[in-house]
């Protein structure tokens, strides 16, 4: 005999707060995004009718086909699938005829030298618009306007563009908040240039971009809080400081060259919040932050405060030559590698929750072909350290890596679920050497490593004495947590 039940299928609908329900119009677009590997798995729906409920207070919107499921925040709790609403009242659409239009060569909407005029572009739907490979060419750019403080670039929705989504350049004092961003063709999705500066990018969503990066930040003085890069072909969020200032269009033969100093040695702007998952590269790609030479203290440098990345086909987060950064709260989970130190000294790592692989996400993916450990010479781990300080002499920064309040768990299952991976661990060490000794004075504090491995592992000591060939690393176990049962020998 057999008994079937159901128990689940396709989502039919959405719940919605009833104040919030006038904004989900019947016959609007709705997004979901990637809850995988794969950045083109999100999913578009149209909504075919609404139905209250005045018990609850919510209203159901009801779907004109079931979607495929996906990890919500119930089962993942801060990690589920963002929901986003495409289509707004006012409509900019490039013309277009489908097998008649050659290419992205769409329109643009550029404000251009307008300085101390404060610009308000809010609640619309821009389509097909920008012109692929074509620079200046993007559905929304604010262009060298110098102070515009009061412009608002907000709530719009860009869809299938030819050429990034929302450019910042030459322009300050704008706020970019609540944009939603489908489909880019080419391009960075949303774009900071290297004399932009005191801007706030908030809330925006950057999605299933086949181009470059969700967001390619060259300057440092800006804020981004609470922004989301979601299945994204190249990286979510990409920072790469320059040592110098590239002036009005990166243009390398006129006066502006170099005029505003070493773009690595500025201030940092807030960088709280902000999430990348299902990205093809890594969550967070940032490169040469160098505050601390100018003030070389303990307040005054980079604050990476409450990350999140989930789900990103390489790293979570992959830090070159980032000096002195507080890394302040964070979590990494399911991504191939967690977080990757590379040339980076006087680092402070604090109240992070790191997984390497999730039983939740196993088994989401467990029928798909792209899954963690897709290469056979991959490994799988949580925290890759340097052996060895970068700098020394008088740029000397002291010391390595501070670890406080730190749980790693999920890197010990690479023979049950993931056989193909060449090797798992919760620590790892760089192959960054330099006389291969080490010298990256490292210390812990309330770490906490779950691997049920029979020994369990915290570092593989015979890999780091391969390679990077690091044979001399010296731990003082202070109060003995590293072997409570008092079993671990020496040698």
């Amino acid at each position: 005999d057999i008994s079937v039940k159901f128990a689940s299928g396709p989502a039919e609908g959405l719940n919605v707060r009833a104040d919030r329900a006038s904004r989900w119009g019947v016959n609007s677009d709705v997004h979901i995004t990637s809850s995988t590997l794969y950045w083109k798995d999100s999913q578009l729906a149209v909504i075919d009718s609404a139905a209250a409920d005045a018990a609850s207070g919510t209203v159901t919107l009801k779907l004109a086909a079931g979607v495929d499921a996906v990890l919500s925040e119930r089962e993942t709790p801060g990690m589920g699938v963002e929901i986003a609403l495409l289509t707004r009242n006012i409509i900019i659409e490039s013309e277009y005829t489908e097998g008649a239009t050659a290419g992205y060569d769409g329109g643009y909407l550029q404000v251009l030298h307008t300085p101390g005029v404060a610009q308000v572009v809010e609640g619309v739907e821009f389509v097909r618009m920008g012109q692929k490979d074509v620079r200046n060419r993007h559905p929304v750019q604010l262009a060298y306007g110098k102070n515009v403080t009061g412009t608002s670039v907000s709530r719009n929705s860009i869809r299938d563009s030819g050429n990034g989504c929302v450019d910042v350049d030459g322009s300050s004092g704008a706020v970019v908040a609540g944009n939603v961003a489908h489909g880019t063709l080419d391009g960075h999705c949303y774009y900071v240039g290297y004399e932009s500066t005191d801007n706030l990018l908030y809330g925006n969503l950057a999605s299933v971009g086949h181009g470059d990066n969700g967001y390619q930040i060259m300057s440092p003085e800006n804020d981004f809080v609470g922004n989301v890069a979601a299945g994204n072909y190249g990286r979510g969020f990409y920072m790469n400081i320059d040592w110098k200032t590239n002036g009005e269009d990166d243009c390398y033969k006129c006066n502006y060259l170099y005029s505003g100093g070493n773009m690595r040695r500025k201030t940092m702007g807030a960088f709280r919040g902000n999430v990348a998952h299902s990205n093809y590269n890594q969550g967070f790609l940032l490169y040469n932050y160098e505050q601390f030479f100018e003030y070389r203290d303990e307040v005054n440098v980079p604050v990476f405060e409450d990350l999140k990345a989930y789900r990103n086909r390489e790293h979570g987060i992959y830090a070159y030559n980032v000096i002195a950064a507080e890394w302040r709260g964070g979590l990494l989970s399911d991504n191939q590698w967690g977080m990757l130190q590379r040339v980076s000294d006087r680092i402070l790592i604090r109240d992070y929750t790191i997984v390497g692989s999730s039983r939740e996400f196993f088994d989401h993916t467990k029928t798909r072909s792209l899954k963690l450990c897709s290469h056979a010479g991959w490994d799988h781990y949580g925290i890759e350290m340097p052996p060895a300080i970068h700098r020394l002499g008088h740029a000397d920064p002291m010391r390595g890596m501070k670890l406080r309040n730190v749980t790693i768990s999920g890197f010990d299952r690479e023979r049950t679920w993931y056989p193909n991976c060449k090797s798992t661990e919760p620590i790892h060490m760089g192959s960054d050497k330099k006389d291969g000794h080490f010298d990256y004075l490292t210390s812990s504090e309330n770490v906490v490593v779950d691997d049920r491995r029979e020994p369990s592992m915290i570092v593989d000591g015979c890999l780091a004495a391969v390679n990077p060939g690091t044979t001399d690393i010296v731990i003082n176990d202070v109060d003995g947590s590293l072997d409570p049962s008092g079993r671990a020998t020496s040698g």
